[in-house]
């Protein structure tokens, strides 16, 4: 996960994510996207497909331009991450892709494009899941293994 913010940011209430559906919900309502479809470009919904942004808008021919949106929300205003596979596609795509910041899901919501916002600054956020023992458990364990085998 990569995020511009700093790490104790993520234990504030203000940084809780909206749910997809509300931020996709509200990205809708809000006129960046009617835009697009004013402007001709069609939006097309690719989140399943796990390509690194959620939606595609299109200018179909005789352009064919395209450009990818992830969309990102938030029940108010708050911190954005990105995931490694986002974050690596907006690296790569760089002018074509957008992050929309959806703020503020719950109530009135804003989005906030962002064209390349790999840019930003973004720190990797590293989590490694384990379950530590000590070593009293390791030699005690030891200890009765050991004892069992002598008694066999």
């Amino acid at each position: 996960m990569w995020s511009t913010a700093r790490a104790d940011a993520s234990r504030r209430p203000d940084t809780q994510p909206a749910t997809k559906k509300e931020a996709h919900w509200a990205t809708s309502r809000c006129s960046r996207q009617r835009d697009e479809k004013v402007r001709g470009w069609r939006v097309e919904s690719v989140e399943d497909q796990i390509r690194g942004f959620d939606l595609i808008s299109r200018k179909p021919y005789p352009e064919d331009l395209q450009t990818c949106i992830e969309v990102k929300g938030r029940a108010t205003v708050g911190e954005i991450a990105l995931m490694s596979n986002e974050y690596k596609t907006a690296a790569r795509l760089k002018k074509d892709y957008w992050l929309y910041a959806v703020f503020n899901c719950a109530a009135t919501p804003e989005v906030h494009p962002i064209q390349d916002p790999a840019r930003l600054g973004w720190q990797p956020i590293v989590t490694i899941e384990h379950d530590p023992v000590g070593a009293e458990v390791i030699l005690t364990a030891e200890d009765a293994e050991k004892r069992r085998k002598m008694k066999q």
